[in-house]
């Protein structure tokens, strides 16, 4: 038996496809250990607070999450072609239309906080927390799927590891020590910074290794990664909208 596990264990593709699932089991892990502290931890009214909230991050991370899908698609397509001029021409694109975008919902968020509250009957200060889970959320994406795309997916999975125990040992603590809702906002940006804090050491030296001294691409363009984005995007969007537009109005809660 360990015999047949360790010949497993030489294809690249099962070896692969295990840690990613094994590091993507343990993120699901640390995430149903979230909920159910916040659960026990949070009043039946802040729970449900704390809910649609969630639902309103996931709402708008899920317009932009197939992008990382379809950026690993052509990444891998760079560097199987060894094409590495076509990918700093584009990583360093998105990353300035990204960390536009990021800056721009933090703003819409700052600025537009209470309506935003008003409508939802809730905080201004949650919601522009929210705004900065999914602008650094958006700032975080570009990071994994480099890792993907060279075949980095220890690095990868750990990195998803690592920041769901953080988030949940975070949150869990700001919510004992009375910061309720706040806390479990503040509990879920952690994550997304620890893959920005970790990404940008990590990054910079495959990115010296094997794209820094290389010229731009002439030729490629984002054109095709976005014809290929919006469709999907937007049927993710539709569907999204429908969930957590109900969600939000009836704001409910385990305990009812």
């Amino acid at each position: 038996m360990v015999g047949i596990v360790r010949k497993l264990l030489k294809d690249d593709f099962i070896k692969h496809t295990a840690i990613v699932f094994l590091g993507a089991s343990i993120v699901g892990f640390f995430n149903l250990i979230y909920q159910l502290v916040s659960v026990r931890i949070l009043t039946p009214e802040d729970y449900g607070t704390f809910n649609a909230l969630l639902s309103l991050v996931m709402f708008a991370s899920m317009t932009v999450s197939p992008l990382g899908t379809v950026l690993v698609r052509f990444f891998t397509e760079y560097i199987t072609k060894k094409d590495f001029g076509a990918l700093k021409l584009v990583s360093e694109k998105l990353i300035k239309r990204i960390t536009g975008l990021a800056a721009f919902i933090l703003v819409f968020f700052i600025l537009f906080s209470h309506p935003i509250s008003g409508f939802l009957k809730t905080e201004s200060s949650y919601i522009v927390i929210c705004g900065a889970v999914i602008a650094a959320s958006l700032l975080a994406l570009i990071f994994p799927v480099l890792f993907q795309s060279f075949q980095k997916f220890k690095t990868y999975s750990l990195l998803g590891v690592i920041s769901s125990f953080v988030k949940l040992i975070a949150g869990a603590a700001l919510m004992y020590a009375g910061w309720g809702v706040l806390g479990g906002l503040l509990g879920y940006l952690t994550a997304p910074l620890i893959v920005l804090i970790i990404s940008l050491f990590i990054v910079f030296k495959v990115y010296r290794k094997n794209i820094a001294g290389i010229e731009l691409s002439k030729t490629a363009s984002l054109i095709p990664i976005y014809k290929y984005f919006f469709p999907v995007a937007l049927a993710m969007f539709r569907s999204e909208e429908r969930r957590v537009g109900k969600e939000c109005r009836s704001r409910w809660s385990p305990y009812h």
